[in-house]
C-alpha cells in the first residue's frame, strides 16, 4: 500500500473542476486524480471525439469561470453552437495550464488506472485498483474521495439472442469515436440502435461518411427523441435555445424542486389561467420539434422516416430529446437512412433479424443505449451505507425511509396537484427495484461527510453543475456549509426524490433528473455556501442566462470568506 496519504483522491475526470476548485482554496494540499480512461475529458475525451458530435451548449455557455472557452476564428459555428472537439482542446489545456505548488494538474491525474474497491478502513478511503490493462496490486489512501464517475462511464450494453452467432462488429457508444477514426469500407452497413441525440449524431456522421445506414428504435421504449434547432434568438439576450433554457425565468415554466413559491409561480401553476399559458407555452415547444422534422411531408424521404416523429412530451421529459445543430441534418436523414421502429429479434450472421419485420443484412451494430448509474467499486454493503441505489432490502431502515417519502410524496402532490396527473409511462427498464440516491443535495450521504458524489446528476449544461458542485463540496470538506441534523436532511433527500420521482415519471426514479431544475439547484447550492457575487440584480437574474463568466468571482468570493473564518477561529490561513 502507497505510504502517501492524500488529502483528496478524485475518481473520474468528471472531476477536474472539484479537484481545481479545492486547490484553488488549498494549493499545498495533496490531491490524486485517476481515471480508467486513457485521455484527458471523459465524454469529451479524444478517443470519444467523432465526426458530428458537437455541443449542446455555446461557447459562452461552455467552459469555466476561469478561463474562457474559444474557438478559432475559421471554425464552423451554428447560432454559437461549435463542434465538441474544441471542448476536448479547452480541457487538455485547462489541466496544464492550473499549476499548484508548481506541480500542473495533469501531473495530479493518472491515466489508464482502473479502480476496482474503495471502502473505508480506520477513518482512511482505501482505493484500490490497477494500470490498464491488466494491472491491480496498487492502492492509495485518503482522508477524503470525491467520486466523480459522472453518468456517462458505465455503458448500458443490451443482450441479443444469437450474437456469438453474428461475425459482426457490435459496440457501444463511447467506443464509437474510435470506429469512426477508422478508414470506412466502402460498402459498410451499420445499425444504429437507440433514439437519442448520440443516435442521430452518430446515424448523421455514418451517412456522411458513406456508409448504409439502418436506424433501430425499439417499439418497447421511449420512442424517437424530440429534438430542436438551436433557434437564432440574438435579438435579444439568447444566442441560442440552450441559453433561454439556463434562464430563472424559464425554470418558472416547471414546479420547483429547490425554490420556494412564489407570487409568479403560484399564478403559472395554481390558477387556470396561469395552468394554460404553462401549457400552450409547453405545447408549442412539442410542435416546434414536429414542426422542424415535417416528418409526413418532406421531399424526398424514404420508406419510413415517418417514424421518427417523436411522442415525447417535453413538459414531462417522457423520452429523449436534443438539439440538432446541422442545417442539413433531417434532409440527410430523410433520404439516406432506413428507420425500423422495431425491436431485436435475434441476430444471424451479418443479419440483424426484426420482430415481425425484416431481416436486415449488417456488418456493424452501434449500441447508442446510454449508461448504467452504477458504482461497481463499492460493495453491496457499503452502496447501503452511502446511499447509493442497491436492491430495496426489507428491514428497519428500509421500513423508515418508506415512512418518509410517502410523507415526502403527499406534500409533492399537496403543493404541486398537477404532478399527480404525468402520463404512463410503461418502460421494460423500469429501474423502481433498487432505492434511489439518497445523498444530501445528490452530494453527500446523510451521514459521511468525508466523501461526495459530482457529477451524478442529469442537467442541461454540466459545466455549470460542476462548477458549482466543485465549490459546495469544497465548502463541506472545510466545514463552511451548515448542515442540517440527520433528521432534517433524511427529510431532505426525501422530498427531493419524491418530487423528482414525480416530476419526470420516465427518468425520475433514481432522484438525480433535474432537467428543469437545474438552475434552483445551483442557487441552492451557492446560497448555502454564503456566495453572492453571480448575481447580477433581480431583473437580469430572472431573464438572462447563467453563462460560465457568472461565476468567475465565486473563487475570490469562497477564499475571503474561509480565510476569514479561519482567522476568527484563531487559525492561520
Amino acid at each position: 500500500m502507497d505510504s502517501e496519504i492524500f488529502d483528496v483522491v478524485v475518481i473520474g475526470l468528471s472531476g477536474i473542476a472539484a479537484a481545481r476548485f479545492y486547490l484553488d482554496v488549498h494549493p499545498e494540499s495533496r490531491v490524486l486524480i485517476v481515471e480508467r480512461d486513457s485521455s484527458i475529458g471523459g465524454p469529451w475525451g479524444k478517443s470519444r471525439m467523432y465526426p458530428g458530435f458537437w455541443s449542446q451548449s455555446g461557447i459562452r455557455m461552455s467552459g469555466f469561470s476561469d478561463v474562457p472557452l474559444t474557438v478559432p476564428k475559421d471554425a464552423e459555428v451554428f447560432n454559437d453552437i461549435f463542434e465538441a472537439k474544441y471542448i476536448t482542446e479547452y480541457l487538455e489545456n485547462y489541466v496544464d495550464n492550473h499549476i499548484y505548488a508548481e506541480k500542473p494538474l495533469r501531473k495530479r491525474i493518472l491515466l489508464s488506472f482502473a479502480v476496482s474497491n474503495i471502502s473505508k478502513v480506520d477513518d482512511l478511503w482505501v482505493i484500490k485498483g490497477g494500470q490498464l490493462p491488466g494491472g491491480a496490486g496498487k492502492s492509495f489512501r485518503s482522508r477524503r474521495i470525491i467520486v466523480a464517475t459522472g453518468t456517462t462511464s458505465d455503458p448500458k450494453m443490451p443482450t441479443f439472442t444469437g450474437s456469438d452467432q453474428f461475425n459482426g462488429l457490435i459496440l457501444h457508444q463511447k467506443d464509437y469515436g474510435l470506429f469512426a477514426g477508422q478508414k470506412p469500407s466502402e460498402h459498410r452497413r451499420v445499425a444504429v440502435l437507440g433514439a437519442g441525440k448520440s443516435a442521430a449524431d452518430i446515424v448523421y456522421g455514418l451517412i456522411k461518411s458513406g456508409n448504409e445506414v439502418h436506424w433501430i428504435i425499439r417499439k418497447t421504449g421511449e420512442g424517437p427523441g424530440a429534438f430542436t434547432n438551436p433557434a437564432d434568438n440574438s435579438k435579444g439576450p439568447f444566442l441560442n435555445d440552450p441559453e433561454l433554457a439556463a434562464t430563472r425565468l424559464f425554470a418558472t415554466m416547471s414546479p420547483g424542486c429547490f425554490t420556494q413559491p412564489s407570487a409568479w409561480t403560484r399564478f403559472l401553476h395554481d390558477t387556470s389561467i396561469g395552468n394554460a399559458l404553462v401549457q400552450a407555452f409547453w405545447n408549442s415547444a412539442d410542435q416546434k420539434c414536429k414542426k422542424i422534422g415535417d416528418f409526413h411531408h418532406r421531399p424526398g424521404a424514404l420508406k419510413g422516416f415517418d417514424q421518427l416523429e417523436s411522442s415525447v412530451k417535453l413538459f414531462w421529459a417522457t423520452g429523449p430529446f436534443g438539439m440538432i445543430q446541422r442545417p442539413d441534418f433531417w434532409d440527410t436523414v430523410a433520404r439516406n437512412v432506413h428507420v425500423h421502429r422495431n425491436d431485436i429479434e435475434k441476430l444471424e450472421d451479418h443479419i440483424v433479424v426484426l420482430k415481425d419485420g425484416p431481416s436486415v443484412p449488417i456488418d456493424v451494430i452501434v449500441c447508442a443505449t446510454g449508461f448504467q448509474n452504477g458504482f461497481p467499486f463499492f460493495d453491496a454493503e457499503e452502496r447501503a451505507r452511502l446511499g447509493l441505489p442497491h436492491p430495496r432490502p426489507a428491514d428497519e431502515t428500509a421500513k423508515e425511509w418508506e415512512k418518509l417519502e410517502k410523507e415526502a410524496d403527499q406534500e409533492v402532490l399537496r403543493k404541486y396537484p398537477k404532478l399527480a396527473k404525468a402520463p404512463v409511462i410503461q418502460s421494460p427498464d423500469d429501474p423502481k427495484t433498487k432505492t434511489p440516491n439518497r445523498l444530501y443535495n445528490c452530494i453527500t450521504p446523510v451521514e459521511d461527510h468525508t466523501i461526495a458524489f459530482v457529477g451524478n446528476i442529469y442537467v442541461p449544461n454540466g459545466f455549470r453543475a460542476a462548477e458549482v458542485q466543485a465549490i459546495w463540496t469544497t465548502a463541506l470538506f472545510d466545514g463552511m456549509v451548515q448542515l442540517p441534523s440527520k433528521a432534517a436532511i433524511q427529510k431532505d433527500v426525501a422530498w427531493v426524490n419524491a418530487f423528482i420521482n414525480r416530476r419526470y415519471p420516465t427518468h425520475g426514479s433514481l432522484g438525480n433528473y433535474f432537467q428543469y431544475d437545474m438552475m434552483g439547484y445551483i442557487d441552492r447550492l451557492l446560497s448555502q455556501v454564503g456566495l453572492s457575487s453571480h448575481r447580477k440584480g433581480w431583473w437580469a437574474d430572472l431573464t438572462y442566462p447563467l453563462i460560465a463568466k457568472d461565476l468567475s468571482g465565486t473563487t475570490k468570493e469562497y477564499v475571503a470568506k474561509y480565510k476569514e473564518r479561519r482567522e476568527k477561529d484563531g487559525e492561520t490561513y
